[in-house]
């Protein structure tokens, strides 16, 4: 009985194994080909046009962020209970498309007027604000579908069939950017890139999701009721963190100069890399906990157990940059050689950016959300300290208001989780 019992958990930890060393050996094959993309963007691009892509990127996050409102988390959570129903997780899928393109409207009203009047406080040109708002469109509107077509793989844990999909969509950007800024290096032609090598990504992922879901069912009133409760919980605080994922660049904007704006960004190219942890907890881990079953009491366990592999990591990556700014820095040119204070502190907010990420994922797959004026009230008063105590006009200054408050959204998060597996184990 005791060798049976070992035998299981030793092809239990076989199988995590197999998972993660996938995953993770394809997912770096990703983010290598969108980090070489990135870099490509930092040199070919003028300080002056890379501060306009850096507000263009952060615009589009914070537009994504307002048309998901929590649908895609709602998504996950139903899709979970029905994951191997053909028909009704196709009714999920059909839902959360239909809510988002709804959701959508808001965040371009939201964020195309703040998008102008920070490229005009950057002197562009009216024609350069025009031209930079309409190559936004295309990376925005699929963005839209992205996020929920990829759960449908995800549930499914076709791990290579979706990661086949996003390195076909990787290369293509990195293609369109290479002949593109070649010929123009102006940063509407870098935004566009991304945006049709989305389109081109989602046009595989519908291909892929045909395969397990019945794309022809129509929305569902009662899928659509409990969707919309995940959303009332989940919208506020995306709104809240739409401004907090922002605020650098925005303080930045209105207190700094165009070239902390550049340097900023382009540090913040580097974190990116951390990315590929994100997503491979996304695939492998955060439709495990949505799978499991409630009242599990080996989900307190494994939610420690990710948290010390997560903390552990991090504290790698920040002792690897402290020790070698140099060679960290080397990648971005020399228009950025000299921030090795800098990079230091990115990478500490970027690490605990990333935890905070893998943390509330696992938690809205369980649906643990608190009340919806936990996130801002704590954040608020998070960011307007830390704002008073750092000048926030200098690139330092702005990074260690970064990390501060994301130490602190990090360990509410971590609270969040706690508090509602235990209520839920009760």
């Amino acid at each position: 009985m005791a060798d049976s019992v070992l035998q299981d958990q030793f092809a239990r930890v076989r199988g995590w194994t197999r998972l993660f060393a996938f995953t993770g050996v394809s997912q770096a094959a990703i983010q290598a080909i969108g980090f070489a993309s990135g870099i490509l963007v930092i040199r070919w691009l003028p300080p002056q046009e890379y501060a306009l892509y850096t507000l263009a990127n952060t615009m589009l996050g914070a537009m994504a962020i307002l048309a998901d409102g929590g649908i895609a988390s709602g998504v996950m959570s139903q899709g979970g209970r029905v994951w191997q129903d053909r028909v009704k997780l196709g009714a999920v899928l059909s839902t959360g498309m239909s809510l988002r393109r709804r959701f959508a409207i808001f965040g371009l009203l939201f964020a195309i007027p703040v998008f102008v009047g920070l490229l005009r406080n950057h002197n562009a040109s009216w024609t350069m604000t025009i031209l930079l708002v309409l190559s936004l469109m295309p990376a925005f509107l699929s963005a839209l579908s992205n996020r929920l077509l990829e759960i449908i793989p995800k549930l499914q844990q076709d791990v290579a069939g979706l990661q086949l999909i996003q390195v076909k969509a990787s290369l293509s950007r990195l293609l369109l950017n290479a002949v593109g800024l070649i010929l123009m290096p102006f940063a509407g032609v870098a935004i566009l890139a991304a945006g049709t090598s989305q389109i081109y990504g989602n046009a595989l992922l519908r291909r892929k999701c045909a395969q397990f879901v019945d794309r022809h069912q129509h929305e569902d009133e009662q899928i659509r009721s409990e969707i919309l409760k995940v959303v009332k919980r989940v919208f506020p605080a995306a709104v809240y963190y739409t401004l907090s994922y922002q605020v650098v660049v925005w303080l930045l904007s209105v207190f700094g100069t165009t070239q902390a704006v550049a340097e900023v960004g382009a540090l913040s190219r580097l974190v990116m890399v951390l990315s590929i942890f994100n997503v491979v907890c996304g695939i492998t881990i955060v439709p495990r906990f949505a799978r499991s079953a409630s009242g599990n009491g080996q989900l307190g366990k494994r939610f420690w157990g990710l948290q010390a592999g997560l903390f552990a990591l991090a504290s790698l990556i920040v002792a690897a940059v402290w020790l070698f700014p140099t060679q960290t820095l080397f990648l971005l040119g020399d228009n950025y050689a000299d921030l090795h204070h800098e990079v230091v502190w990115m990478a500490v907010g970027g690490v605990l950016s990333m935890i905070n990420h893998v943390t509330v994922a696992v938690s809205q797959a369980r649906a643990y959300i608190p009340a919806w004026y936990f996130s801002p009230i704590v954040g608020s008063t998070a960011l307007l300290i830390f704002a008073l105590s750092f000048d926030v006009g200098t690139t330092s200054g702005i990074l260690k208001m970064n990390a501060s408050i994301w130490a602190t959204t990090c360990l509410c998060s971590i609270g969040v989780f706690l508090f509602y597996n235990r209520r839920a184990a009760s």
